[in-house]
């Protein structure tokens, strides 16, 4: 039963969307069946659905059904049909997030009963928030508006040439700014996947954009920076002329928008790093701590635990310990429910690491469930790295073998994860034959094996933790 479609989902709510759930099942308008209302109550005792305390089906049915006769199709068919009602609550969420949609429904509603006077009265109101909106949602629900009183001016037997115009209008700014976010979306794709994609059609695009006056729409040149910084080999000027266009034009781009166009911006200095550019540290790190004091980060008063990892990682690297240890203790809660405790022990861990204090960062590993392809590399990576530093040389190649199976076998890795790691592993294991040698006096050229290391490590051209690996062969030729 917990393996259920109906209970996987459900335990996917959090506790306040549980709460509303209940109360939606309740409401005799949405739904009038009581079994299903029985169903719902019952579960109520066991969210959020541990499997050692959630009932079989057979009691799970008692609790339902009372006295009758077990049927297990009687009790499929009420899981059946509360998993329909969470549908219809999920859409009902979705319209409470956003009135401008619902506003806009029940207009189409109100035409199709011909409620003459309420639906001018309230297209008045709904246009006069469109016109105060420039985000591209806007202009697709202010086509269907102008669609809607072109209709309405036709049954009132009006000629409607002022809407069919803005009608045509919306239209073109909702297609271009939408191509563009796509367009842009798909390039970032494939910097990160290879996937071959033939990008021809920017260049119409913006010929168009232009023609119809479009181009210096905010949003469509926050986009056009973007898709230059995607280009092989953009100029770190670029990279500047974004954040600038982006920090003084914030109150005109939409928030949705802002936070995509900045999560760009934070893929170019990644990038970057990972190419051996470290001063690029520093920019990601103060752009991170502009973003946190604006409150970009948090989307629906959560901050993914994507964001919350990549500040602490950046904090250590640049040393900042106590701004980073105040950061994770004081934005732990901002993190979703369901993935806090995971991204606190990772990240607690990581932080121990940075320290050297090396027990306690691998307790914190033993604590983190790989629920993710994330946590299952770097856990392994962080562990790696702390064998190498203790010198436990065979735990090290034991972990560095199975890790390089995992690499191998583990479907969902992306070709430069899968390269990155084994790289990785393939110098780290060459490092560690130097330091055992230099450890343990075995080969008096081993400085210069360091060497020729060292110079092979700093021409590769992506690898993960290049910096680290750079730095400890340097302390090996000390």
């Amino acid at each position: 039963m917990i393996d259920s479609s109906l209970i996987k989902n459900l335990q996917l709510l959090p506790p306040a969307k549980w709460l509303s759930f209940q109360a939606f099942v309740a409401s005799p308008y949405y739904n009038k069946h009581q079994n299903t209302r029985n169903l719902c109550e019952v579960l109520t005792h066991y969210y959020p659905f541990q499997k050692v305390t959630f009932p079989d089906k057979k009691i799970l049915f008692q609790q339902v059904f009372g006295d009758r006769p077990y049927h297990e199709q009687s009790l499929k068919d009420v899981m059946r049909y509360l998993l329909e009602l969470l549908q219809s609550f999920l859409a009902q969420e979705y319209l409470r997030d956003h009135p401008e949609h619902q506003r806009l429904l029940s207009l189409k509603t109100a035409q199709a009963y011909n409620m003459t006077e309420l639906f001018e009265r309230k297209t008045k109101a709904l246009t006069k928030i469109l016109d105060t909106r420039n985000d591209v949602a806007s202009y697709n629900i202010t086509h269907q508006l102008e669609r809607l009183q072109v209709n309405h001016d036709q049954r009132m037997g009006k000629l409607s040439v002022a809407h069919l115009t803005n009608a045509l209008d919306a239209l073109d700014h909702y297609y271009l700014l939408s191509r563009m976010e796509w367009v842009t979306a798909m390039k970032n794709r494939n910097t990160i996947y290879d996937t071959g994609f033939v990008f021809s059609e920017h260049a119409a695009i913006s010929q168009l954009a232009a023609e119809l006056g479009i181009q210096q729409h905010p949003v469509f040149m926050a986009y056009n920076m973007v898709w230059q910084l995607l280009e092989d080999q953009p100029e770190e000027a670029v990279y500047q002329q974004l954040i600038n266009y982006l920090q003084t034009h914030e109150a005109e781009l939409p928030k949705a928008n802002l936070f995509d166009l900045y999560t760009y911006a934070r893929n170019f200095c990644t990038r970057q790093i990972n190419s051996g550019n470290a001063h690029y540290l520093q920019q990601l790190f103060e752009l991170y701590k502009y973003l946190l004091e604006r409150e970009l980060l948090i989307k629906k008063d959560e901050m993914s635990q994507w964001s919350f990892t990549n500040i602490v990682s950046l904090g250590l690297r640049l040393g900042e310990y106590g701004w980073t240890a105040h950061f994770m203790d004081h934005l732990q809660t901002a993190l979703p429910e369901t993935d806090r405790t995971n991204a606190y022990n990772y990240n607690r861990a990581n932080y121990h690491y940075h320290l050297k204090d090396y027990r306690a960062a691998q307790q914190l590993l033993l604590e983190v469930e790989y629920t993710s392809i994330f946590y299952k590399l770097n856990s392994r990576h962080m562990l790696l790295k702390i064998y190498y530093e203790e010198t436990e040389f065979e735990l090290l190649d034991a972990l560095a073998h199975s890790f390089k199976l995992f690499l191998l076998r583990t479907k969902g890795l992306t070709g430069l994860q899968r390269k990155t790691n084994q790289q990785f592993i393939r110098f780290l294991l060459k490092l560690a034959k130097i330091k055992e040698q230099l450890t343990y006096q075995l080969d008096r050229n081993a400085i210069s094996s360091a060497r020729s290391l060292q110079g092979k490590i700093e021409e590769h051209p992506q690898l993960n933790s290049k910096q680290w690996l750079l730095e400890q062969v340097q302390l090996l030729q000390e």
